[in-house]
């Protein structure tokens, strides 16, 4: 079920939704200092970014953490690719823009997953695949920009409850979209 899938996901989102919450209402050095951050101003990006990922994503766990590690990296590699040099200088809409991105490729790794582990059993081309990643990655990232990017830019702040139902229901119109195509078990 969608719960039991994306309850790793849903929780560290709502971990990093409540630091963009507090640097949108702190600023950034007291948001970091609420979770341990405090030492990251003037660190080189590489330090910052592994720093970051111990602190919402730690080492171990099963796959359901590693698909949320993996999200999490990528979304912080990302941004040092678009030009972040410091992570203590980021606004809290670039924050914002950062959690998008961490839970559209959460989600997305958690759909892949299932693939992998033949929830989805039929056989598929590297072409299917690449179109189906393609589709997933548009549709995934187009829901969450419309909900919780639209909440965000309202200044309301989401509570965990709010933030786990919006990741769910997100995972579950993927997978109907993959129902609709015929590829889910």
């Amino acid at each position: 079920s969608a719960t039991r899938r994306m309850v790793v996901a849903s929780r560290t989102a709502s971990q990093v939704l409540g630091f963009v919450q507090g640097v949108r209402s702190q600023g950034f050095t007291e948001a970091a200092r609420s979770v341990g951050l405090d030492d990251l101003v003037g660190k080189p990006i590489g330090y910052a970014c592994a720093k970051l990922i111990e602190t919402f994503c730690p080492p171990g766990g099963g796959i359901d953490e590693a698909i949320v590690r993996r999200a999490w990296d990528h979304s912080l590699l990302e941004a040092i690719d678009n030009g972040i040099t410091d992570f203590s200088t980021l606004a809290a809409d670039q924050w914002a823009a950062l959690l998008e991105t961490f839970i559209a490729k959460s989600i997305e790794g958690r759909i892949l997953a299932d693939i992998g582990e033949e929830t989805i059993t039929e056989a598929l081309s590297v072409e299917q695949v690449d179109q189906l990643q393609h589709d997933l990655q548009s549709l995934v990232s187009g829901a969450v920009v419309g909900s919780i990017g639209a909440i965000l830019e309202t200044k309301k702040d989401l509570s965990d409850a709010e933030m786990k139902t919006i990741t769910e229901t997100i995972y579950a119109q993927a997978f109907a979209y993959l129902e609709a195509v015929g590829m889910e078990d």
